[in-house]
C-alpha cells in the first residue's frame, strides 16, 4: 500500500503529521496500513508512506520521512534488547539478544515514538557503552513508564547461615572487602526482596557481610546473592578509560515523565553522571554511580527523582541533588567519599531519605539550602541513616532550610559537628 488518502481533498498525505491528527486517526491508520517485521525497501517508500512495524516484542506505526522511516506511535507494551558486541543498529532489529539487538542504547531510545502507548522496556547486556543517552519527547497514552534495565554479573550465591539487623552470614571464603560496595540481594527465603549495598566483608571462611540496615534480618533460611553491575554507561573513550569526554551518561530532558532506571553504572563524565532537567520524572534504581568531575545525580528545578538501593561516590561534587521546588526520596543507599557534599537538597526543594549510609564526603553530610527542607526517619528502626566522617556538618541546614527528625539519626566523626543549628533541626519521632 502507498501514501493513504487521509486529510482534505482526497490528496496523498506527502508531508509529516499535521497537529489535528487525532488517536482515533492513528488506529485507522494502523488498521489500513501495510504491516510487517521488515520496514520495507523495495519498491522505495515515498514520502508520507505508513507501515505498521510489527518485529518481537513491539508494534510501532511508522511513517517514511522522504529520508528514513519514522517511529509515531508505539502501540501497547513495548520490550528491545541492546548488546553492545553483538548488536546492531539497524530498525529491524532490537527484537531479541546477541546479533539480534540495537548495538547502542541511543539508538534504542531513539525507536520510541513521541506518542507512547504501554510500557517501555529496554534490556542491555552487559559491557561498555560510551555514549552520552538522552532521553527526551516521550509522551504516553496512560500510566506507563520508559525503562532502560542493565545486566547484573552475579559474584556469589548461597544460602545464609545467621544474619542480623545489619549483616548475612554466608559459607562464602571471600577477601576482606572483596564486595564491598557491591549489591547483595535476598531473592528467597526469609527477607526475601531487599536489596542492599555492602559496606563490608570479612574474609573468609564463611565471609560475613554487612550493610545498614535490614528491614527483616535474614537467617538461614535466606537465599542470597552478591552481584556487580555489568553495564557500563561512560562519558570516557577506550583509548583512555577513566579521562571523562562526554558531559553525562544519561540526560533526561525537561517535562520528561516516566523514567526509570535499573541496574546500571554511570561514570566518567565531564559534568553529571545523571542529569534529571526541570519537571522530569524519573526513579534511580540499584545504580552505581562515580567518578563524575561534578555532580553524581543531579535533579533540577520542580523535578521528581527517588534513588533506591545504589551506591554513589568519588564525584567531583555532590552525590546527588534535589533542585528547588523539587521532590526526592533515597532508600537504602550509601553515598560516600563525593568531592563536595554527600547530598544536597536546593531551595524550596524536600527530599525524605530513609536507611542510607552518608559517609566520608568532602563537604557535609547532607546540606539543606534556603528554604529547603529534609526529612529523616526513625521508625523502623532500619529508617535511620547513619551520618559519618564527613568533613563539614552531618547535616547543616541554611537560613530558612529545616531538618526534621534530624537528631534522632546516628552520627559520629564528623568534622564541625553533628548538626547545625539546633534551632532548624527537629527531633522527634515518626
Amino acid at each position: 500500500m502507498g501514501v493513504l488518502e487521509l486529510i482534505g481533498g482526497g490528496g496523498g498525505l506527502s508531508s509529516p503529521l499535521v497537529a489535528d491528527l487525532n488517536f482515533a486517526t492513528y488506529k485507522a491508520v494502523a488498521m489500513a496500513c501495510d504491516n510487517g517485521a521488515t520496514l520495507p525497501t523495495s519498491p522505495a517508500p515515498v514520502n508520507g508512506q505508513w507501515f505498521l512495524h510489527t518485529p518481537t516484542g513491539r508494534k510501532v506505526l511508522m511513517m517514511y520521512d522522504g529520508s528514513a522511516w519514522q517511529p509515531i506511535w508505539n502501540m501497547g507494551a513495548t520490550t528491545m534488547y541492546v548488546d553492545g558486541a553483538s548488536g546492531s543498529d539497524s530498525q529491524n532489529k532490537g527484537y531479541g539478544t546477541g546479533a539480534n539487538a540495537f548495538a547502542t542504547i541511543q539508538f534504542a531510545v531513539n525507536q520510541i515514538a513521541g506518542l507512547v502507548g504501554g510500557n517501555v522496556i529496554t534490556n542491555i547486556a552487559a559491557g561498555t557503552y560510551r555514549e552520552q543517552v538522552t532521553i527526551q519527547g516521550k509522551s504516553f497514552t496512560g500510566n506507563f513508564t520508559l525503562t532502560l534495565r542493565g545486566t547484573l554479573i552475579n559474584l556469589a550465591i548461597g544460602t545464609a547461615t545467621a544474619g542480623s539487623a545489619t549483616t548475612l552470614t554466608s559459607t562464602l571464603n571471600r577477601t576482606l572487602n572483596q564486595d564491598q560496595g557491591k549489591l547483595l540481594r535476598l531473592t528467597s527465603g526469609t527477607g526475601s526482596g531487599q536489596d542492599k549495598i555492602i559496606l563490608s566483608n570479612t574474609a573468609g571462611p564463611n565471609t560475613i557481610y554487612t550493610v545498614e540496615s535490614f528491614a527483616t534480618s535474614p537467617n538461614g533460611a535466606s537465599v542470597y546473592s552478591a552481584d556487580d553491575w555489568g553495564t557500563i554507561i561512560t562519558g570516557a573513550d577506550s583509548a583512555a578509560p577513566t579521562t571523562p569526554v562526554r558531559t553525562h551518561a544519561i540526560y533526561v530532558v525537561s517535562g520528561q515523565l516516566g523514567v526509570n532506571l535499573y541496574d546500571l553504572t554511570c561514570n566518567y563524565t565531564t559534568s553529571f553522571c545523571i542529569h534529571a532537567l526541570t519537571n522530569s520524572v524519573i526513579i534511580v534504581d540499584r545504580v552505581h554511580v562515580h567518578n563524575s568531575n561534578s555532580h553524581g545525580i543531579f535533579s533540577n528545578d520542580r523535578c521528581s527523582i527517588a534513588l533506591y538501593s545504589s551506591y554513589v561516590h568519588n564525584n567531583g561534587g555532590t552525590g546527588f541533588a534535589v533542585g528547588s521546588a523539587g521532590r526526592g526520596s533515597v532508600w537504602e543507599s550509601w553515598i560516600k567519599a563525593n568531592g563536595s557534599n554527600g547530598m544536597i537538597v536546593l531551595g524550596g526543594g524536600r527530599c525524605s531519605i530513609f536507611g542510607n549510609t552518608i559517609d566520608s564526603n568532602t563537604g557535609h553530610g547532607v546540606w539543606i539550602t534556603v528554604q529547603g527542607i529534609l526529612d529523616f526517619y526513625n521508625s523502623p528502626t532500619w529508617y535511620k541513616c547513619t551520618i559519618k566522617n564527613n568533613t563539614g556538618w552531618g547535616v547543616l541546614a541554611d537560613s530558612g532550610g529545616c531538618g526534621i527528625r534530624t537528631s534522632t539519626q546516628i552520627y559520629s566523626g564528623n568534622g564541625s559537628g553533628t548538626y547545625s543549628p539546633t534551632s532548624q533541626i527537629a527531633g522527634g519521632n515518626d
